[in-house]
């Protein structure tokens, strides 16, 4: 299990996941059976309140299953009458997929967007119905300023983890010295905002989200992957862990590392090889994360402590323990940062 590690945005998706359902439970769009009416998707929370991701989600549904009303939101994107600056480029409402997240996200941001688009084209639809009943169906589907300001504060939240998933979603290099710190700065946004009266109404929302990071943060503690990867990383190596974890676990961090060095030190040189052949690499340039680095701002509290003091090793001038020069050696080296990537950088 210690080689074995978790795909991150899975366990991101499944936090998230798991914060949608607490909060919404009006139904997704099924293909399989269009002739639903979209304003039977929409559930109810506490027996009055509406779900507003199921209003925003009904009329993505109105808009994009017929062409007339494709023109009726045009219609309402380009008008030049009751003061509307019309749009240059008409757009379309996103619908969201029940498997992804982030398209519940985007169809929140786009419909927030075209805000004002949107409220006059449910108002046309109801104005063009002659059917009483589906006239008044219609009407219902018109978010309340109250409601828009829930996706507000639903999109503020949801942008915590789409800033996590992006700190380890990259093609330049390797991310997964960024993983525990992307989980943890989401870990502490949403618990700091738990707290916050602002988002009250979200805190079993919150709740849920935060059981699942929690469960699988934990399961990483079986696996050796991450904490190696981020002491790798040469711009980061144990500043983090000092910054945030604190020094009883920094020293464990160090002693767990130095038992891994010395396993494949041993390895490659032989247990009587001296400590001057240690190979170091004779360049500290590496590539800055800075996704990463917006995220823990996150997790900053306006410490003070001094994050650059070194780990103290009693023990790297040992000559029975050759490997300690090399791995404190590299440890305690401050590095620079360039423009190439840490796979680079190691050569």
């Amino acid at each position: 299990k210690s080689h074995v590690f978790r795909c991150m945005a899975h366990i991101i998706n499944l936090a998230t996941q798991a914060f949608l359902s607490a909060h919404s439970k009006s139904k997704h769009y099924d293909p399989a059976t269009p002739d639903m009416d979209a304003a039977d998707m929409i559930a109810v929370r506490h027996g009055f309140e509406r779900d507003e991701i199921g209003l925003v989600r009904a009329i993505a549904v109105k808009e994009r299953l017929s062409a007339k009303r494709k023109e009726l939101f045009q219609r309402a994107q380009t008008r030049t009458d009751d003061g509307h600056v019309p749009r240059a480029q008409t757009l379309q409402l996103l619908l969201d997929m029940k498997t992804r997240w982030s398209s519940t996200f985007l169809m929140l941001r786009h419909a927030l967007d075209l805000k004002e688009e949107v409220d006059y084209f449910v108002r046309l639809l109801a104005f063009e119905e002659r059917d009483g009943e589906k006239r008044r169906k219609l009407m219902d589907l018109e978010l309340t300023e109250s409601e828009w300001d829930n996706i507000r504060l639903l999109l503020s939240l949801l942008a915590q983890a789409e800033k996590a998933q992006q700190a380890f979603s990259t093609e330049q290099g390797p991310t997964m010295h960024t993983v525990l710190p992307a989980l943890e700065a989401l870990f502490k946004a949403w618990s700091s905002r738990k707290e916050s009266t602002k988002y009250a109404d979200f805190t079993d929302v919150l709740e849920a989200g935060l059981s699942k990071i929690a469960k699988y943060y934990e399961r990483t503690s079986t696996s050796n992957a991450h904490i190696i990867a981020m002491l790798l990383d040469p711009a980061q190596k144990l500043s983090y862990i000092r910054t945030y974890w604190g020094e009883e676990l920094l020293a464990e961090v160090v002693q767990h590392a130095e038992v891994i060095y010395k396993e494949h030190y041993s390895v490659v040189y032989g247990s009587d090889v001296s400590s001057s052949k240690t190979i170091i690499p004779n360049h500290r340039i590496t590539l800055q994360n800075h996704k990463l680095a917006s995220l823990l701002g996150e997790l900053s509290d306006d410490d003070d402590e001094d994050s650059s003091s070194h780990h103290d090793a009693c023990h790297q001038g040992d000559p029975a323990k050759p490997w300690l020069h090399g791995f404190h050696g590299y440890l305690n080296t401050r590095e620079h940062v360039g423009n190439v990537s840490i796979v680079e950088w190691w050569g």
